[in-house]
């Protein structure tokens, strides 16, 4: 049977609306990566609400990652990583910012000389994990084949394969992550460009026929001087006369924590506009995410496919960084956890 999962108590709207994501098929193929994984309660969440997909726990506190270690004893499909996220693969001491259970300000933390270990845990771009030690035994390149208009027919679907692997594609896609690194959300996202932008769906763009061939993963895109500027065309586009296509796939959703008072526009500001430089749109939802009254979970969604359940369109406020007002989203009314916890619940069982 099932275990209790010890997941945050501050939070129960945001965690109600991730375990929706991960039950209506709106979250696409692919692993799942809850980075600040802390004690294992999410992860222990998402591993039983998604057992057919590998959770990446990853989590820089020594003792943290042993329970983490022994949840993975009973939930196998938790993968422990003693390590965090940020925008360089560096090596980085324990000592600093901290309260009792977590780090804070991952990204401030001072690099030491390879080859420490005491004291130290090693940073890595999620994008080197995805192209390392998570990538299956391929490199991060997207094999883009030219569009047949008498294809022949598909093939039997390997019973063998994980259901959440693309057979198309042989390295290990993701599908969900969930960033809460006390701080380091930006720094974490410019180190993840290249997986969070790989799965863009591509269709061929305006009325121009051409082929797509092999792109580097984390190339910026590449438009040919006569292609029209449209979002859906995130890739190099070369070759004459036939029309593009990609194996379908899901671009990966995500959720940042930000905290909005006064003292943090400027980097809530800038993390939206990483958001958005990386194609997605952020979802705020309308709940104190932890102990700072102005901290609030945003759910991140790529442009060309926005939210249509109702269930999260009612209970998430869309933000744009080009018109962010934090005193405006603070005095979004916020649902208190008693009333959530039944609220949404009923609301998720209506919507299945």
């Amino acid at each position: 049977g099932k275990i209790a999962c010890k997941v945050s108590s501050h939070e129960p709207l945001f965690i109600r609306l991730v375990t929706y994501l991960l039950t209506a098929n709106i979250v696409g193929l692919g692993s799942i990566v809850d980075c600040g994984a802390h004690r294992g309660g999410e992860s222990c969440l998402y591993a039983q609400t998604a057992p057919d997909r590998t959770v990446h726990a990853v989590e820089p506190m020594p003792r943290n990652v042993r329970e983490l270690t022994r949840l993975a004893t009973v939930l196998p499909n938790i993968q422990p990583l003693h390590g965090g996220l940020g925008s360089s693969d560096r090596t980085a001491s324990l000592s600093g910012s901290q309260t009792s259970s977590m780090l804070t300000r991952v990204n401030k933390r001072p690099t030491v000389a390879n080859g420490s270990t005491a004291g130290t845990f090693r940073i890595h771009r999620l994008d080197s994990l995805f192209d390392g030690p998570w990538a299956k035994g391929e490199p991060l390149t997207l094999t883009l084949t030219l569009y047949n208009p008498n294809p022949s027919p598909s093939p039997s679907p390997n019973p063998n394969l994980n259901p959440n692997r693309n057979p198309a594609l042989t390295v290990e896609r993701l599908a969900f992550g969930h960033f809460d690194v006390e701080g380091s959300e930006l720094d974490l996202l410019q180190g993840a460009t290249a997986v969070l932008r790989r799965d863009r769906p591509i269709s061929p763009c305006g009325k121009h026929r051409q082929p797509l061939l092999k792109v580097p993963i984390g190339q910026r895109a590449i438009r040919a001087p006569h292609q029209p500027a449209s979002p859906a065309c995130g890739y190099a586009l070369t070759g004459f006369g036939q029309c593009a296509a990609l194996f379908p796939t899901h671009r990966p959703i995500f959720t940042v924590e930000q905290e909005l008072g006064a003292a943090n526009g400027r980097g809530a500001m800038a993390l939206l506009r990483e958001v958005e430089f990386l194609g997605f749109r952020a979802h705020m939802v309308p709940e104190v995410c932890g102990k700072e009254r102005d901290c609030r979970n945003f759910i991140c969604v790529p442009l060309e496919r926005p939210l249509t359940a109702r269930l999260l369109v009612r209970n998430t406020v869309p933000v744009n960084a080009s018109s962010f007002n934090h005193k405006e989203l603070l005095r979004v009314p916020i649902i208190s956890p008693s009333h959530a916890h039944a609220h949404v619940w009923n609301r998720i069982r209506s919507s299945a």
